[in-house]
């Protein structure tokens, strides 16, 4: 018959209590074997027996708490066992069971956790770099400060999670759904997220350079102050996310979506948006010093502020953007025509002469 939660609160209940009356029994007995012994009285033979058998169960029981204190073992529905660097969780009998202690999680290196149940669990500070996490449900966990650096995390559920400030460089999370994380401060650099579903999720100041994104989701999505120099995005939905403040140079958006996206102060010097939808974005004060624009759609854009030198603006379509007070000069893919247009509009080209007067029309 199998125990209940509640017989099980029962029975620790019951031997609690008995602990500690076979405690206060030892000591009784004890003080009546040393009396007996300095009033020169021969202590009979059951006073000696009961406090041998109540000695030995005390010693006993304080071994034991100190032995299961040092082990801390994993605490898993009907299963309480520890992990070690050589058993694998997947081949354990806990496998996909769910965690029902979490304070006690101890979570060794290279831990073997395919298709792991652990939704809502609390491993924040928890050392998992090179984890096996692959399917692994960490659906609302709290992962702070945790260290998943070089771990694999691929289609596992990472949605509403919480991972502030936690070490996830090199990280593999292909196809996860990180929809609604919250990412901020996270180190993210050099981390495979291709094909993975961030929408909405908070990256704010996060680190993410080098890390790869294509083919993936970010719609609506928070990257204020990010850090995502040569971050591949390309083929990426960023639909109204915001990337305000972000240092994004050498960053690759090509045929990236950028609909309504939010790139005001963003640094993007050398970046590549080539065939990139940037219909709607807000460009505000951003920086484009020698950006790839070739082919984009800049409709309805607002540039206003923003530095072009040197960008290449080859088959891009400004019609209806902002462009007051927007610097250009020295630009590939701008006629004549498109010059005086601009600058009617309140272009201002640097370090370049036009003569308006040359301009027939």
């Amino acid at each position: 018959m199998a125990i209940t939660n509640r017989n099980k609160i029962n029975l620790y209940s019951v031997r609690a209590w008995l602990i500690i009356l076979f405690k206060y029994w030892t000591v009784a007995g004890t003080f009546l074997l040393v009396r007996q012994l300095f009033t020169n009285n021969e202590p009979s033979t059951s006073t000696i027996v009961v406090c041998l058998s109540l000695g030995i169960i005390g010693i006993w029981d304080n071994i034991s708490t100190l032995f299961k204190q040092r082990t801390k073992p994993l605490n898993v529905s009907k299963v309480s066992k520890n992990f070690t660097n050589s058993q694998s969780f997947k081949d354990s009998e806990a496998q996909k069971t769910t965690i029902e202690n979490y304070s006690n999680i101890q979570l060794e290196i290279l831990a073997n956790l395919n298709d792991v149940q652990l939704a809502g669990a609390n491993l924040s500070e928890k050392y998992l770099s090179g984890a096996n996490l692959i399917n692994a449900n960490l659906k609302g966990a709290k992962l702070n400060c945790a260290n998943l650096s070089d771990a694999n995390l691929q289609n596992a559920d990472l949605s509403d999670a919480i991972l502030i400030k936690a070490n996830l460089s090199s990280i593999k999370l292909t196809q996860a759904n990180l929809s609604n994380a919250n990412l901020a401060n996270a180190n993210l650099a050099n981390a495979n997220l291709n094909k993975a579903n961030l929408a909405s999720a908070i990256l704010s100041d996060a680190n993410l350079s080098g890390a790869d994104i294509v083919n993936s989701n970010l719609n609506g999505a928070k990257l204020s102050n990010a850090y995502l120099w040569n971050a591949n995005l390309s083929d990426t939905e960023l639909i109204n996310t915001d990337f305000s403040f972000a240092y994004m140079n050498s960053i690759k958006l090509k045929n990236a979506n950028l609909n309504g996206a939010f790139l005001n102060n963003a640094q993007l010097s050398y970046a590549i948006f080539k065939d990139a939808c940037l219909v709607n974005a807000n460009f505000y004060n951003a920086q484009l010093e020698f950006a790839s624009l070739e082919n984009t759609n800049l409709c309805g854009a607002n540039l206003e502020n923003a530095c072009l030198s040197g960008a290449n603006l080859t088959g891009a379509c400004l019609s209806g953007a902002n462009v007051k007070n927007t610097f250009f000069g020295y630009n590939q893919g701008i006629s004549e025509e498109m010059k005086l247009d601009l600058i009617e509009r309140g272009a201002i080209f640097k370090n370049q002469s036009f003569d308006i007067s040359s301009y027939g029309g």
